[in-house]
């Protein structure tokens, strides 16, 4: 493992302090692994081994094998921590599959159950950022907003252009979460604009 001078905050694994060792125009600066920040880290550590090990299983089956393994995994976690809570039941059912949604029995009926899903999956994070070939910030709230619990609006100014863009989402989601949506703007220079402001106080936020 090669490592040039700059600012970490990586595990040091067996093969990094090897190459701490020999490390001789540059000076390491490490610190100790606290108890409080352990699991998060470990565990990061291990995600991306597992990723990796998941990924480079034989190709056929090769689902099979990673439901396999990671179960294995599981049955691991649970004999070395019994009182973390883990059991069989945390395990992966077969065949493998993802819960897409949940829908009341009556709504589907009346097709009124159908919510929008999102461009983005709902286990990851992304930054929009309204570029000319990315996801629109204003289309994907408005598919977020269907499925949403809470909706936390952080914004440096609040215009009413922007805000007539999901307006009717945001009012569609305040009558279904009431006291649940909440705005975080400011008054900066004036730019905000006093009627979007008042709009949504009118709605609840």
């Amino acid at each position: 493992m090669k490592l040039a001078a700059g600012l970490y905050e990586a595990l040091v694994a067996r093969d990094r302090a090897r190459a701490l060792r020999e490390l001789e125009a540059l000076v390491a600066e490490t610190e100790a692994l606290g108890e409080d920040g352990a699991p998060q880290v470990l565990a990061r550590h291990l995600h991306d081994l597992v990723v990796k090990a998941l990924a480079s299983l034989p190709a056929d089956p090769r689902l099979g094998q990673q439901v396999e393994l990671a179960n294995r995994l599981v049955e691991l976690l649970a004999v070395e921590s019994p009182r973390a809570g883990i059991d069989g039941g945390d395990g992966v059912a077969a065949p493998a599959e993802l819960l897409l949604a949940l829908r009341e029995r009556g709504a589907e009926k009346l097709g009124t159950g159908e919510v929008p899903r999102p461009s983005l999956s709902l286990r990851h994070s992304d930054l929009l950022v309204n570029g000319p070939r990315d996801l629109r910030v204003g289309a994907e709230i408005r598919k977020e907003r269907g499925s949403a619990d809470q909706v936390d609006l952080l914004v440096a100014f609040l215009k009413w252009s922007g805000l007539r863009v999901v307006r009717a989402e945001l009012e569609a989601f305040a009558r279904r979460r009431p006291g649940k949506l909440r705005i975080l703007t400011t008054t900066y220079l004036g730019a905000s604009d006093v009627e979007a402001l008042d709009d949504l106080e009118a709605l609840g936020a």
